[in-house]
């Protein structure tokens, strides 16, 4: 599995009043996540086989866009969130 995360460093400020708040354009600010081949094996303690709980996952979220991982119980949701937050 590889993750890759970037930060922008090209901070450019956009017009704005004087009575707001610092603002920035684009995509200047957060990172962007981006996973490829993502797979999660559950490994055999004792007897049983191996079990694949993500196979081939491919994916990428954006820096100030809402994503949504929707499925039904048991479908990996939470193990997804946890293998890109780097939990086992």
């Amino acid at each position: 599995m590889e993750i890759e995360a970037a930060s922008g460093s090209n901070n450019k400020r956009c017009n704005m009043d004087e009575n707001e708040d610092e603002t920035y354009c684009g995509m200047d600010r957060g990172s962007f996540l981006a996973w490829e081949d993502l797979r999660v094996m559950l490994p055999n303690f004792g007897k049983g086989p191996t079990k694949r709980l993500l196979n081939g996952l491919n994916g990428f979220a954006e820096p100030g866009k809402i994503m949504a991982i929707m499925g039904p119980s048991g479908s990996g949701k939470s193990t997804l969130l946890d293998s890109l937050a780097g939990n086992s």
